[in-house]
């Protein structure tokens, strides 16, 4: 999933967020690729892998935050 994150709450690693009105998590266990968790922001944009629990909330199991002037890192990869 794609989007802007919005409603950053917690303390890293324990955050939770929002993209497109969908509710993500991210724990001791979550990937924050190429970035910290720290770099985690209000309208950043984000791409996030990981599995919806049964409360629909999901867990993030990967987080790319993406440099708005660097967008296109992995453009081409899965």
């Amino acid at each position: 999933m794609k989007g802007r994150s919005s409603d950053l709450r917690g303390t890293c690693p324990n955050v939770t967020f929002t993209v497109d009105d969908r509710s993500v998590a991210a724990d001791p266990n979550t990937d924050f690729h190429k970035r910290s968790c720290s770099a985690l922001s209000n309208g950043a944009k984000v791409t996030v892998k990981g599995r919806v629990q049964a409360n629909g909330v999901i867990l993030a199991s990967r987080i790319d935050i993406k440099d708005d002037g660097h967008d296109d890192d992995d453009q081409g990869q899965p």
